[in-house]
This record gives C-alpha cells, sequence and structure tokens, in this order.
C-alpha cells in the first residue's frame, strides 16, 4: 500500500513536470525577432525574449520611438505590457518676472542645451499666440505680458502637451523635455494575435493590423 502511494506521488509529479515543460515550450515558440513588413517608409523590429521580456523599435519618416516591457501568451495572443512610470514630456523647471519687453520661453534637453524647432503656445487671459524655439531653444514673444498657460507640440511625434499653468505676472519660463518620454512607444495589455510564424499589431490601426513576421 506504501508502495502504491509512493508511486502515485511520482506519477502526479511527472504529470505536473510535463504540463509545466509543455507550458513552457509553448511560451517559447513564440520567442524570437519580428519584422514589420508591407509598409513604406517605416521600419519595425519587436524582440520577444525567453524571459518574458520584450524590445520594440520604430522607424518612422524623421521620427524614432522605442519601447519595452514584458510579455505573456494567453491563448493565441500574445500580450504586451509596457514597464516603468509615465513621464512628463515637459516640465517647468522655474519661472521670473523677466523685463517688459516680451516673454522668453527657454526649452532644455537632458544635457542642459536648448532645442530648436519646438512649437510653443501661449495663452493669455484673452489671446492665443504661437512661437517656435531657435536654435538656442528659446521662443520670444515681444510685448507680451499676461500669460495664464503654456503648450507644446512636437510636430516630428505627434505631440502635443499641455496647457501648463503658470504664476502671474511671470514672463521668463525654462522647460525641460524628455526626449526619451516623447519617443517611448506604451503598451497597455495590447493583444498581438499569434498565427504561422506572424503577429497582428492593431495599435497604429485596429481596422487594418500591422503584420510582423518572425524571423
Amino acid at each position: 500500500m506504501i508502495a502504491f502511494a509512493g508511486i502515485l506521488r511520482i506519477v502526479v509529479c511527472m504529470k505536473w513536470i510535463v504540463l509545466l515543460v509543455l507550458s513552457q515550450t509553448l511560451s517559447w515558440g513564440q520567442v524570437g525577432v519580428y519584422v514589420l513588413e508591407g509598409v513604406h517608409e517605416a521600419a519595425s523590429e519587436l524582440t520577444l525574449h525567453a524571459d518574458g521580456s520584450f524590445a520594440f523599435g520604430l522607424i518612422y519618416g524623421a521620427a524614432d520611438y522605442w519601447g519595452k516591457g514584458t510579455w505573456k501568451l494567453e491563448g493565441n495572443s500574445v500580450v504586451l505590457q509596457s514597464t516603468g512610470k509615465v513621464a512628463p514630456f515637459f516640465r517647468l523647471l522655474k519661472s521670473s518676472a523677466g523685463d517688459a519687453s516680451g516673454v522668453k520661453v527657454w526649452v532644455q534637453g537632458s544635457n542642459g542645451r536648448g532645442v530648436e524647432n519646438i512649437d510653443v503656445a501661449l495663452r493669455t487671459g484673452s489671446e492665443s499666440v504661437q512661437g517656435r524655439t531657435n536654435e538656442e531653444g528659446i521662443a520670444f514673444f515681444p510685448k507680451l505680458k499676461d500669460v495664464r498657460e503654456v503648450g507644446f507640440e512636437v510636430s516630428v511625434f505627434g505631440v502635443e502637451f499641455g496647457p501648463i499653468p503658470v504664476a502671474k505676472g511671470m514672463r521668463d519660463f525654462v522647460f525641460a523635455i524628455d526626449g526619451n518620454a516623447i519617443q517611448e512607444m506604451r503598451f497597455e495589455a495590447e493583444r498581438l494575435v499569434h498565427h504561422n510564424g506572424m503577429l497582428e499589431l492593431r495599435k497604429f490601426d485596429p481596422a487594418k493590423p500591422s503584420i510582423y513576421r518572425r524571423k
């Protein structure tokens, strides 16, 4: 009786091991590098690693995007989930009264240098005005005084951010831009159907999925 119970435990244990191996095999079947196909002026790769992490890259026109996180298998789908906190694209670092000549908005990169070609929109009590940062990262609005909000647009990435409320009476502003956050492509429980060595990504167009084929 004791010997039979021991054999039964061994059989049950072996069944669990087989199920575990099969489960891992199914997941490992999706591991690899997938390349976007059939899209002009775009290049993209999605890598599913065996440790359950993924890396994403996309070049579209003049814009470069990246993404990372974890993935899991649910039925015939691969589900992507980005990790890390969502960072604001722009942050107000400091402001001052400046002088009466106008309003100055300085946009700095992570290296402390000015960033050019950033569209800046200011809202006053009665109107909205727009400008763009120069090679020094400065957008200047002459004779403007009463600023209530500041907004930004990065046209290359199709990003709009703001408006950001500012203190009354301030005319000189320094903002930090987080280029890394702007370039990040985030995935929130993004479900990609997997079949025949391909993944269908519907993030960009639900009606027409992007096809990623495994190398």
